[in-house]
């Protein structure tokens, strides 16, 4: 079986990738949230579609920001883990209990990247971004 060590470094590794992807997605929503958007490209929308992009933004930012805090229990947890051995725990695991963690530490990431992939798509990202 391998270690919960080695383990904990590959949820680590999944979760690090999606803090990294979603610093990026806050640092952008941070530098768009100074202007005000410029709507003379779509000059025929309405006060309250243009009031519907501004919440869009507002989402997104709260979901950027809910998945890089969900990450930091995790992230500490998998820290421990690895560099701690006097905690007492079993150091081998379940398959069902790794398949979880997997799962959890996946679906951060992936989430992550796909809320970076909404900005690159939408032409938010920077040319540094890329």
């Amino acid at each position: 079986m391998v270690s919960l060590q080695l383990i904990a470094v590959f949820l680590l590794i999944a979760r690090v990738i999606s803090v990294i992807f979603i610093a990026i997605v806050l640092r952008l929503q941070w530098r768009l949230f100074k202007p005000n958007i410029d709507f003379s490209l779509v000059p025929n929308l309405s006060n309250f579609e243009r009031k519907r992009i501004y919440l869009a933004r507002r989402v997104l930012f709260a979901l950027a920001v809910a998945v890089f805090l969900v990450n930091m229990v995790p992230i500490i947890i998998d820290t421990i883990t690895i560099f701690d051995n006097t905690l007492g725990r079993p150091q081998e695991l379940r398959a069902i209990s790794i398949a979880y963690a997997a799962s959890n530490a996946a679906t951060a990431m992936f989430s992550a990247i796909l809320v970076w992939a909404l900005y690159r798509i939408a032409g938010l990202t920077g040319s540094d971004d890329k």
